[in-house]
C-alpha cells in the first residue's frame, strides 16, 4: 500500500477536557484563509474534569488550507504551505503524491504523516 498526501493531526498534548470541542475550517488552497470551503465541528461528551490525554485526531489533505480551533483553551492553528512531491510507489508501480512538509502557524514541519498540535 502506498502512502498518499494526507496528514493526521493529533491532540495528545491536550486533555480530553480541552478538546471537548474541535473546529476545523477548510479554505481554498493559497487563499490566505479568506475563501472558506467547508467546516466541521466535533463535540465530545468528555467530563469537564477529565484531564487524561485526548485520543482525538483529524485527517487533513493538502488540497485545502485549514484552521483548527480549540475553543476551550482559546487556541487556533493555521495549517498551510504544503510541499507535495510525486514519487513512484514501488509496491504498485505508479506515481503518487507524497507530503514532504507544511507549516503550522508559519513554522515549518516535516513530521508529515502525523503530528500533535503544540501547546
Amino acid at each position: 500500500m502506498c502512502l498518499n498526501a494526507e496528514l493526521t493531526i493529533g491532540f495528545q498534548n491536550y486533555t480530553k477536557e480541552e478538546t471537548d470541542t474541535i473546529v476545523v475550517i477548510g479554505y481554498k488552497l493559497n487563499s490566505g484563509f479568506t475563501a472558506k470551503i467547508d467546516s466541521n465541528i466535533m463535540v465530545k461528551p468528555y467530563a469537564p474534569t477529565d484531564t487524561t490525554p485526548s485520543p482525538d485526531f483529524y485527517t487533513v489533505y493538502p488540497d485545502k488550507d485549514y484552521i483548527v480551533k480549540l475553543p476551550s483553551v482559546n487556541k487556533q492553528f493555521r495549517i498551510a504551505d504544503y510541499v507535495v512531491l510525486t514519487q513512484r510507489c514501488a509496491c504498485e508501480n505508479r506515481k503518487v503524491p507524497v507530503l514532504k512538509s507544511f507549516k503550522v502557524n508559519g513554522a515549518d514541519r516535516t513530521d508529515v504523516y502525523s503530528f500533535d498540535l503544540p501547546r
